[in-house]
């Protein structure tokens, strides 16, 4: 359902790696606002910078899930990182985002 609503919405991103990845995980919270906020974002999204330092700033909380599919997407795609972590954090993770945020 998720990545039908995705593509509903005219993403040219393919999302499976990055679901299966979450999938594989069996993350404790629910990725659909995030993957919302990514396919919200579309690749024109007008604001790029490196998340890299957010992207490690996440990784040093050592989170449960592997994120690597979700942010090279993000890198890929030049999205708007806050939206994504909002959609994290409404999610109350029990991974510490305050370094990212």
């Amino acid at each position: 359902p998720v990545l039908e609503a995705i593509a509903a919405q005219g993403t040219k991103v393919d999302f499976t790696p990055v679901l299966e990845a979450i999938a594989a995980n069996e993350p404790k919270f629910d990725f659909t606002p995030v993957l919302e906020a990514i396919a919200a974002q579309k690749p024109e999204a007008s604001r790029p910078f490196d998340i890299a330092p957010k992207a490690n700033a996440v990784a040093a909380n050592n989170p449960e899930v592997d994120l690597t599919p979700v942010v090279q997407a993000l890198r890929d795609n030049r999205v708007d990182f806050m939206q994504v972590v909002d959609a994290i954090v409404a999610k109350e993770p029990q991974v510490d985002l305050t370094p990212v945020v």
